[in-house]
């Protein structure tokens, strides 16, 4: 998912009842290589999280 130029990824378990996801930024190391990294900016973390809620409003619960 990318948000302001940069991509990153959101994990969420495979189960109903899962109530966390991890949202990782992805950074490409060459060609065939990236590397996920924690993200310490909060204001980012929910920008990104409202983005993948609005993406998978109809897929997944998320209340």
């Amino acid at each position: 998912m990318e948000f302001e130029g940069t991509e990153y990824i959101v994990l969420i378990e495979n189960d109903e009842d899962a109530d966390e996801v991890v949202i990782l930024q992805i950074n490409q190391i060459d060609e065939e290589t990236e590397e996920y990294v924690s993200i310490d900016d909060e204001d980012t973390l929910n920008k990104v999280f409202e983005l993948f809620k609005k993406k998978y409003e109809g897929d997944i619960n998320f209340e």
